[in-house]
């Protein structure tokens, strides 16, 4: 690879960018420099910067350095969906396990919802969905989820986007409504679709979100309405499916609580192993 002249700077500190990204679950400064074949010294002055500007974080307890907010806000706009699923997979099984009905993982684009996964009900008769299949926002529990987690701006250009078609005699059908769900949804903390997208079938979603509050995805449990009142699924479900979502957030962004180093730690503290 041919580097520009006088950039040398700039390409370590983004081959420390790259490392922090490739291990978001922390990595020490020793570890960094180790893998980057460049000084301690030099790797301890790019991360003081990097966390000044919020583009590293370090764990106060661990002393391991992570993607900070910065660099969470390219990750919750491009979100790999690959990673997405594979952290979340053995979370999805033991919601399903926990509440033996079908569970979704699905992300957003567009004025649609993708599923990413889904783990199937232990039920003979249960709700189906694969992954690739498309659903509206605003018609399932999985879309208010992520759209009540989201910019208002963002929420603007999507409603723009709709033309609330009906599915069902119970699927929300103006902007206005959409927008009163889609705070009640932010206050509860999950969303509830009550047969709005099909007939005899009801659905709890809570968003995955981003180490700022934004949804990138969200985890929904759905069933046959003559298994489950919307009382009884609200009663029983919400907790667990906020508890999904809060764990997958947590493997996602391991590192999210960290405080960035606004003050830098001092060198004689920093341990380099």
């Amino acid at each position: 690879m041919v580097e520009t002249t006088g950039g040398q700077a700039v390409y370590r500190a983004l081959d420390v960018v790259a490392h922090l990204g490739r291990h978001r679950e922390g990595a020490r400064l020793g570890e960094i420099a180790d893998a980057l074949t460049l000084p301690p010294s030099t790797v301890r002055r790019l991360l003081r910067i990097l966390c000044e500007r919020q583009f590293a974080v370090q764990d106060p307890v661990s002393r391991c350095y992570g993607p900070g907010p910065q660099l969470w806000r390219f990750e919750s706009a491009q979100i790999d969906v690959r990673s997405l699923r594979d952290v979340a997979a053995p979370v999805l099984t033991e919601l399903r396990d926990a509440t033996t009905e079908t569970v979704f993982l699905s992300v957003r684009e567009g004025s649609e919802v993708i599923y990413v996964e889904s783990v199937p009900a232990v039920h003979p008769v249960q709700m189906y969905g694969r992954p690739g299949d498309r659903v509206p926002v605003h018609a399932t529990a999985q879309g208010k989820a992520i759209l009540a987690h989201l910019p208002s701006s963002l929420v603007t250009q999507v409603i723009e986007q709709l033309r609330f078609p009906a599915f069902t005699a119970h699927t929300i059908t103006s902007a206005q409504e959409f927008r009163a769900a889609l705070d009640a949804v932010h206050a509860r903390g999950h969303a509830l679709s009550v047969e709005e997208h099909e007939a005899g079938v009801i659905s709890i979603a809570a968003a995955v979100l981003d180490p700022e509050g934004r949804a990138v995805g969200a985890v929904c449990v759905g069933c046959p309405r003559f298994r489950w009142d919307p009382e009884s699924l609200e009663a029983e479900v919400a907790e667990p499916v906020r508890r999904a979502a809060a764990r997958i957030t947590a493997l996602l962004f391991p590192l999210a609580g960290a405080t960035a180093a606004a003050e830098p730690v001092p060198q004689e503290a920093v341990d380099v192993r």
